[in-house]
């Protein structure tokens, strides 16, 4: 073989390594940007709870509530991209951390107070939900990626 083949076919090689941690690099983020938001949400309607739990005005927690929304429209925008890269993950999944919202806001717009266990009823839900979603995200690996590129390239 020429030198000139076998430096293409290196570069080659590298080109494709380069390809397969860009790929990877990028399903990373749009892990860790799905995961920040469903964070939000869990953390923002943990603290609505605590605020009405502990008989804070409603003029506190309503804007907190407002912020758990915001943060579950950017989980299900998240969500959405996380699935075009794993398709079978459950396009349900902001539905159901929006029903927990509304669960929350139930608890939120009564008259009175609330007891803990409600509120820790709601927060064991939106921990499961975060739990299962971090449970189903693979963790982020440069050589797992590399190898299984590496590895489909050449068959095996």
């Amino acid at each position: 073989m020429s030198p000139q083949i076998i430096i293409m076919a290196i570069g080659v090689v590298v080109a494709m390594i380069a390809l397969g941690s860009w790929f990877n690099t990028l399903k990373n983020q749009r892990a860790d940007k799905c995961l920040e938001a469903l964070y939000d949400v869990v953390g923002l309607a943990n603290r609505c709870l605590t605020l009405k739990l502990k008989n804070h005005p409603s003029e506190r927690i309503w804007p907190a509530y407002d912020e758990a929304w915001n943060g579950h429209r950017k989980f299900a925008a998240a969500w959405a991209i996380m699935r075009r890269y794993y398709p079978k993950f459950d396009a349900e999944m902001p539905r159901r951390v929006s029903q927990l919202l509304l669960q929350t806001e139930d608890i939120l717009a009564r008259v009175g107070p609330v007891t803990q266990s409600e509120c820790d009823g709601i927060t064991n839900e939106l921990e499961n939900v975060r739990g299962t979603v971090e449970g189903r995200l693979p963790p982020p690996s440069f050589w797992r990626t590399l190898w299984w590129r590496v590895c489909g390239v050449f068959g095996h």
